[in-house]
């Protein structure tokens, strides 16, 4: 089942994005002066296939979301695709299961997943523009066999 995620504009960080190929690596939320905030840091990905590399990012120190953003991918979809993943986070540490998220915004070619071992998971997500109309697009969760089979185990997913 695909879940479906309702959104403003409004919501969608600007963050920075890397001119090619390449990660956000987002920490945990943090409060800064009553305020709340993320650290995220841009990586580029120039050898071999991105999804893989998004996967092992997760296994970084104070990695809580993993953004991919293929050259191809329009910013403004891997935009909602970063805001995508930090909602999918927080829903999860909320019922207790504190795992990375690594998310992408725009349908990936096979090549880009690296061979065997990567389960991609649509997620719907309705975007209210600043015109007051809904636009839908698809967003993908990605992950490991592993991990995929551990959430839907546990009817995370």
């Amino acid at each position: 089942m695909t879940r479906l995620w309702e959104v403003q504009a409004g919501n969608v960080p600007d963050v920075e994005l890397p001119g090619g190929d390449g990660l956000l690596l987002a920490g945990p939320v943090l409060d800064v002066d009553c305020n709340r905030a993320v650290q995220v840091r841009v990586r580029p990905v120039e050898d071999g296939p991105l999804l893989p590399a998004a996967v092992a990012a997760t296994a970084q120190d104070g990695v809580a979301t993993v953004t991919a953003h293929p050259r191809t991918c329009p910013p403004g979809n891997t935009r909602l695709a970063f805001l995508l993943g930090r909602y999918i986070h927080g829903d999860r540490v909320a019922a207790g299961v504190d795992m990375p998220v690594v998310t992408v915004g725009c349908a990936l070619r096979p090549e880009e997943f690296g061979g065997v071992g990567i389960m991609p998971v649509s997620h719907r997500v309705r975007l209210l523009d600043g015109g007051g109309r809904w636009v839908e697009h698809t967003m993908w969760e990605v992950m490991s066999l592993p991990r995929y089979a551990a959430l839907a185990r546990e009817n995370r997913l």
